[in-house]
């Protein structure tokens, strides 16, 4: 399949998308994403979606920014994410900008949405929490 992204049209294999089974907040209806990032700088990743082509996501790990999740999950969100072991699940955070002038305006993370991929399902789901606390790792309820 052919996407329109950032960095031209690329022929994307469909067994390498992520898919969200309960989208992503804001963003209903797009569940098939792919995630990019720019050759030799692995820093800074674009979930991209594939089901609207003008829809990506900067994202990034956490701990670029020094913070790690301790985050209890149901039983039904690690069977939606089909996780077997806490450390198999991949967190990132949405960065955007935010004021008047969002070319140059501080880049902020949402902390509070990270983005929990599985990446042997290949399956996504954003985690909503109501507070972030600490420097800790992720933990599978």
């Amino acid at each position: 399949m052919e996407v329109d992204t950032r960095f031209g049209t690329l022929e994307i294999d469909p067994d390498t998308l992520i898919e969200f089974p309960r989208g992503l907040p804001g963003l209903e209806g797009l569940d098939r994403f792919k995630l990019l990032h720019e050759e030799g700088h692995p820093t800074l990743f674009w979930l991209q979606s594939v089901d609207d082509p003008a829809v990506q996501l900067t994202v990034a790990d956490p701990e670029r920014f020094r913070v790690r999740y301790q985050i209890a999950l149901s039983d039904e969100e690690a069977a939606l994410l089909g996780l077997e072991r806490p450390e198999d699940v991949q967190i990132l955070v949405a960065l955007y900008r935010s004021g008047e002038d969002t070319e140059a305006g501080p880049v902020r993370a949402n902390f509070l949405g990270p983005i929990l991929i599985n990446p042997g399902t290949r399956t996504g789901y954003q985690k909503l929490l109501n507070k972030v606390e600490g420097y800790v790792n992720i933990q599978a309820a």
